[in-house]
């Protein structure tokens, strides 16, 4: 089961980003610097500013919070944050900017914003980005390993961290020495080449490299997105040039493959306007700037990018993209900076806005920062004035919203400030307070209709403890007869399925006394259509693997009424191999009488072997009064009066519908932490009352 820390991991179904119910979702925010500079902080802050010696003039720095919830109020719902494997590193030895970081996703957190970690150069520095690989003779190709391993184990518990962007602008190209373009040696560039065995390509080959250090991520955290970007030259004999890391022409012919792991990767270009150089394809072939979508798409954003999302190869998310707006935005140069240049860049800017809704992409605007030498930043050098042109016209836009354009977060439970979330938005329950990625409720590692289960005590305790299970409407024993559970439940013969085909096994399933629910299943791609009245319903999935032993050999999906409650559910990584299971999905709702369970696959076959469906679960009404007094003995030393301690609870986000039996099962299953399983039954319920009270 997860926490409210992991229940807001993404996927990606062909060109669309997915959150774990199946719900189209988009990254919309910005790029905010500072770390990958050697500031030990974000640029902006009063902190980074308080630590730093150097520091004159008068302040006009925020505190880090401030900046958070200013650009959240704006819609802002992801924060790309550069840092390198040198800072990274730093971190995993205890160097102290670590905990202006985590200041910085605990802001986030607490107000709904998810981060989108860029490993913007090897070195820390102010322009070691120039350099053109994830690789230097300081920080060779072992530390980048290392640093992407540590950030992977070290949140990987935390879904405020959402994703992974594994190199900033891999760019160069072949015979070519410009030490002050960051390219010293004609034989150190980036190209995308073929990632087969990543083990054994040239150490330049960006393909390779990203599909080696995303093995190594997911090795760790199989639920993080990796974002990949291009390169900046493709094809060998005749080359095509585009802005650094925004070309993916050589994909056509070398694509990624990660394996079960491919709906995790999202691919992620980076553009500019005229006014950071002035490219030959703005121009149409009269020899006139032309900055329609049109022409830009066929002259050249079709060939570096746009035939990804046109063959729902991925999700796009655009990294950076931005400009200035004025001849003094930015470091003030004249170089491209005549009225004619901006009026030119605004052009250029308002068309991949337009191509970024159309497409309905992520993406990340360059830069909040003001300090940004080439951009200019959202907001002046007082960090507090929005620029109008690229916010209210350029950016807003662009975000998630609805249509009244109310702003959306990617939390399931703490809303933009002033906006929504993700669960209010489509009106679904976020899976308990403890939420499988699918959407569904694992409830242990054995089968909860066993009363002879040795291995399930924490399911069982949260089970008990959040309510009495509601009353069983109809079972079904998939692929086999009726049969009446140790627990009660009986188990119709399989019945009212379309599709797939029968198979028991003829060895006994770990975990359980019901064997023939769990040696029984239905398998191949099926539906089952059970009349059960119009209503709201909880559903138990029984499973158990007794075809494969290994990891990755069976994937399967499910929806219930037509969305996706379960996705890339691993019976063996779960449960293991021969041993029963069960996923809940709670509050499936039914319009028409009949409910309706469709079962797919990305691994091998679908299968299952027991459904049960429900009345929701009988939550006891807790006792505020005795709630409080728990509280204060056992909660307020990290909560705090009223979870306005240093680990804070936001009442604001447990009232949501449905929610009542999630906060009782949370509290039974994961508090007080140091003697989890202490608080359960009345102790939980009158613990949520409380809560509940404030």
């Amino acid at each position: 089961m997860l926490g409210p820390n992991e229940d807001d991991w993404l996927h990606v179904s062909g060109n669309k980003l997915l959150d774990a119910y199946g719900n189209e979702v988009r990254l919309t925010g910005a790029n905010w610097f500072g770390f990958n500079s050697g500031y030990g902080n974000l640029y902006g802050t009063t902190e980074g500013r308080n630590a730093d010696p150097t520091a004159s003039g008068p302040v006009v720095e925020r505190p880090m919070a401030e900046h958070v919830r200013d650009m959240a109020a704006r819609g802002i719902n992801v924060l790309r944050i550069p840092i390198t494997v040198e800072l990274t590193l730093k971190w995993k030895r205890g160097d102290r900017s670590l905990n202006a970081f985590n200041a910085l996703v605990q802001a986030c957190k607490d107000n709904g914003v998810k981060i989108l970690l860029d490993m913007h150069a090897a070195n820390t520095g102010g322009d070691t980005h120039v350099h053109p690989v994830w690789y230097t003779p300081q920080n060779p190709i072992g530390n980048f390993h290392e640093a992407w391993e540590w950030l992977a184990l070290t949140y990987k518990n935390d879904d405020t961290i959402i994703a992974f962007d594994l190199k900033n602008e891999p760019h160069g190209w072949a015979n070519r020495a410009e030490p002050g373009y960051g390219q010293p040696d004609v034989n150190e560039y980036a190209f995308w080449g073929d990632s087969t065995n990543p083990d054994t390509a040239d150490p330049r080959n960006w393909a390779a490299a990203a599909k080696k250090v995303a093995q190594k991520i997911h090795a760790i955290n199989p639920n993080v997105l990796v974002v990949v970007e291009g390169v900046e030259v493709s094809g060998t004999t005749n080359r095509e040039w585009f802005w650094w890391g925004g070309n993916f022409a050589d994909w056509k012919t070398f694509p990624i493959d990660l394996g079960k792991f491919q709906n995790k990767l999202v691919l992620s270009p980076h553009v500019y306007g005229p006014a950071v150089y002035a490219q030959s394809w703005y121009k149409d072939a009269s020899g006139n700037f032309d900055f329609s979508v049109n022409g830009l798409y066929s002259r050249k954003w079709k060939n570096m990018f746009g035939f990804i999302h046109e063959q729902n190869i991925s999700h796009l998310l655009f990294g950076e993209w931005g400009g200035i707006t004025s001849v003094t935005d930015g470091d003030g140069r004249t170089g491209n900076r005549t009225p004619a240049d901006i009026q030119n860049n605004v052009k250029w800017m308002g068309a991949i806005r337009d191509y970024i809704k159309q497409t309905g992409s992520s993406h990340t605007f360059w830069a909040y920062n003001p300090n940004s030498v080439d951009t200019g930043g959202l907001v002046g050098n007082d960090w507090r004035t929005w620029d109008p042109i690229k916010y209210d016209q350029m950016l807003k836009p662009t975000l998630w919203q609805t249509n009244s354009g109310q702003f959306i977060g990617l939390d399931h439970r703490k809303s933009l400030p002033g906006g929504t979330n993700a669960a209010a938005f489509y009106n679904v329950n976020p899976a308990v307070d403890l939420g499988d990625p699918a959407g569904g409720v694992i409830t242990g590692s054995s089968s909860s209709s066993s009363s002879s289960s040795s291995s399930s005590s924490s399911s069982s305790s949260s089970s008990s403890s959040s309510g009495t299970p509601g009353a069983v409407v109809i079972a079904v024993n998939a692929g086999g007869g009726a049969h009446t559970a140790a627990n009660g439940v009986n188990f119709q013969a399989d019945r009212d399925f379309t599709g797939g085909s029968t198979f028991t096994a003829t060895t006994n399933v770990n975990g359980t006394a019901d064997q023939p629910v769990y040696r029984s299943e239905r398998w191949g791609s099926f539906s089952y259509n059970l009349a059960v009245g119009n209503g709201a319903y909880d559903v138990e999935l029984h499973v158990a693997e007794n075809s494969f032993t290994n990891a990755g050999q069976r994937v399967i999906n499910v929806s219930a009424e037509g969305r996706s409650v379960v996705q890339g559910l691993d019976i063996v990584a779960r449960f293991g191999a021969k041993t029963a299971g069960v996923v809940e999905v709670k509050g499936v709702s039914v319009q028409d009488g009949v409910l309706n369970l469709a079962f797919s696959a990305t691994a091998d076959q679908a299968k299952i072997s027991g459904i049960v469906v429900r009345r929701p679960t009988q939550v006891p009404t807790g006792n505020a009064v005795a709630g409080k007094a728990k509280w204060d003995t056992a909660c307020a030393l990290c909560h705090g009066d009223r979870g306005t301690g240093s680990i804070k609870v936001d009442k604001n986000n447990l009232n949501v519908p449905a929610a009542r039996a999630n906060l009782e099962a949370y509290i039974a299953m994961a508090m007080p932490r140091g003697n989890v399983g202490s608080c359960v039954g009345a102790c939980a319920a009158d613990t949520a009352a409380y809560i509940r009270s404030w």
